[in-house]
């Protein structure tokens, strides 16, 4: 039977062997660089053999190192579920959890689920801090974090799809009657189309599909300020169907092009770190979030 010595330096390996990095991987697992290498280099003695091999520039496994590490992923999953297993003997939930958000959908969506799931667990508390710039989890000890559209880096991370969001096409009256646009997409000028993000707009209908750069006069990056930019008649937009709804309701905005579909949609995620072990308390709010995640925006 293993001793813990000799479990030594198995989490650090395979962390580094994802990461690929040294820096990374003590990013990953909230430690330093030095220690990270310390303990890989005492599991290479131990063993009697190197893992990886190492240059100024990057680091790649061995062959004995590809091996040790197919025999470690397992290994490490079952003691994952045995901590697990083992938290899940308490009855009580304690600690803090740290979530990081931005926008109307973790806003309206997600912090009444939050507040619920603290409500029936006294002994957790929850901070969400709200910032639409691109925060580092591990660096900046957040949990979990909500976060949408495409992920740039899943190397170290786990997403799990929380819900995906139908986009609407809006204008204002007035400029739905000037622009003489109510034929179709096809009709749509570029130069009134106001950009969300660097995205394309993409229209299907059947098996017709139409491609559209928007280039108009404003972009934003937030969606309130965009549905602001078409009530006043600066062109159109293309945003969550969250968005808009109190304007349209009003009749100061139109849906548009309602019989072609944005095939794509907005997806929104539950991010978290791959290599962290969860707390008993992170795991059951990601499994409360995706049960209960609403399907009608309000």
């Amino acid at each position: 039977m293993a001793t813990i010595t000799e479990l030594d330096g198995l989490i650090e390996f395979v962390a580094t062997a994802e990461a690929e990095s040294f820096s990374q991987a003590a990013r990953d697992l909230r430690v330093s660089v030095a220690h990270v290498s310390r303990r890989i280099a005492a599991l290479e003695g131990r063993l009697g053999v190197r893992l990886f091999h190492r240059t100024t520039r990057k680091i790649a496994l061995t062959e004995e190192g590809k091996s040790f590490f197919r025999q470690c992923q397992p290994l490490l999953a079952e003691l994952a579920l045995v901590q697990n297993q083992t938290q899940d003997v308490r009855t009580t939930l304690e600690g803090r959890i740290r979530i990081s958000a931005a926008g109307r959908y973790a806003e309206q969506m997600i912090a009444p689920l939050v507040a619920r799931f603290c409500l029936a667990n006294p002994g957790v508390s929850c901070e969400i801090d709200f910032s639409d710039r691109n925060i580092d989890l591990i660096d900046e000890n957040f949990d979990l974090a909500i976060r949408a559209g495409a992920l740039d880096d899943t190397s170290s991370l786990v997403a799990r799809k929380i819900k995906t969001v139908p986009l609407i096409t809006l204008a204002s009256p007035a400029v739905v009657k000037s622009l003489k646009i109510k034929e179709g997409p096809q009709s749509l000028n570029p130069s009134f189309c106001l950009p969300h993000y660097d995205r394309d707009w993409i229209f299907r209908k059947n098996e017709k599909v139409i491609r559209l750069e928007p280039r108009g006069h404003i972009q934003s990056n937030n969606a309130e300020a965009l549905v602001a930019c078409a009530i006043e008649g600066m062109g159109v937009i293309q945003v969550a169907a969250f968005y808009g709804i109190a304007a349209r309701a009003k009749g100061e905005l139109v849906s548009l092009f309602g019989d072609w579909q944005e095939p794509e949609g907005m997806t929104f995620h539950l991010v978290y770190s791959k290599h962290s072990f969860q707390t008993r308390r992170l795991r059951l709010l990601i499994e409360y979030i995706l049960k209960n995640a609403p399907s009608q925006y309000r």
